[in-house]
């Protein structure tokens, strides 16, 4: 993806056409919802941080992990603090085996996720235990699977098999190593 056009005088429409093209081919039925969320809530630059976000989320779901990365980097370029955005290069940097980068943008973006936040906090805590235990930095790892596990809703319930299962392996690891628990 080339993503200087987006540093040109009219970025938020091309990021918005861009975008748009995006939802189209990854996921159509959501394009409403998302532009509606759009009108009269941003002005042009949270709105361009926005569309960058959900952008990078669209390269991300379509299996683009570098590009996800370049959009994302594009996104906090506008707003460094944008949660959501940092969750998303720290997914991306995490498929493409960048784990220290994963820990690094999971970390920053627990910065910036309210308290009361919880599916956000699940996701963050999620991923950086998932980077961890790539590292095989199994007490950490585990020790992030145990405060992601507090946040899964009813909804996400799915989600609990798979950290279980990595969980799983990081004790029986630790344990095989003879390591201590805590």
């Amino acid at each position: 993806v080339n993503t200087d056009d987006f540093d040109k005088d009219n970025a938020v429409s091309k990021a918005g056409e861009t975008f748009n093209k995006a939802l189209e081919r990854v996921f159509p039925e959501i394009r409403e919802k998302l532009e509606e969320s759009f009108k009269d809530k941003y002005n042009a630059v949270s709105m361009r941080d926005s569309v960058l976000s959900q952008l990078g989320w669209a390269y991300y779901l379509k299996g683009d992990y570098d590009a996800a990365v370049k959009i994302f980097d594009k996104a906090l370029l506008e707003n460094p603090v944008n949660a959501r955005s940092l969750t998303g290069r720290g997914w991306a940097f995490y498929q493409l085996g960048k784990q220290n980068n994963a820990v690094s943008d999971f970390t920053s973006a627990l910065k910036f996720i309210e308290p009361e936040d919880g599916d956000k906090l699940q996701e963050v805590y999620r991923g950086r235990g998932m980077a961890y235990h790539s590292m095989r930095r199994y007490d950490e790892s585990i020790q992030d699977f145990d405060r992601a596990v507090k946040y899964i809703s009813e909804n996400d319930k799915g989600l609990l098999g798979e950290i279980q299962m990595t969980y799983g392996w990081a004790l029986v690891v630790i344990l095989l190593a003879g390591g201590a628990l805590w």
